[in-house]
């Protein structure tokens, strides 16, 4: 398992669009190889735990009555605490628009920015 090559898909997941968890779900088994569903919690919690304690994205919700990402007004570590909570909570792997979305900081913008111009062929 390489944990930086899921922080660079969730990053790249998020230059266009927030990620939401089962994105992050879907990392952990795809590209982080987790296939049990505690290698998958861990995992997911581990990556979050990364790309937020890094400074790559941002937890929050997304709304209609503020027309985007509103980021939670939370420490990192309560965040982290709140996520895990309420996955172990579910007894499952979460749904769309539960738990949380992730939101590219502009650190994460551009190291996802990047890793995009690398994969795409000049001409």
């Amino acid at each position: 398992m390489n944990i930086e090559r899921c922080i660079d898909d969730l990053l790249i997941r998020g230059v266009d669009d927030w990620v939401h968890t089962p994105e992050v779900e879907w990392v952990a088994k795809s590209t982080g190889g987790a296939s049990t569903p505690d290698q998958i919690l861990d995992l997911s919690l581990h990556l979050i735990r990364e790309v937020v304690q890094q400074n790559l994205m941002e937890i929050g919700d997304v709304t209609e009555s503020d027309r985007g990402f509103r980021k939670w007004g939370l420490s990192k570590e309560e965040a982290m605490q709140r996520v895990e909570r309420e996955w172990k909570a579910l007894g499952r792997n979460p749904n769309l628009g539960e738990i949380c979305w992730l939101c590219n900081t502009e650190k994460g913008n551009e190291r996802g920015e990047r890793l995009l111009r690398q994969r795409k062929p000049c001409g």
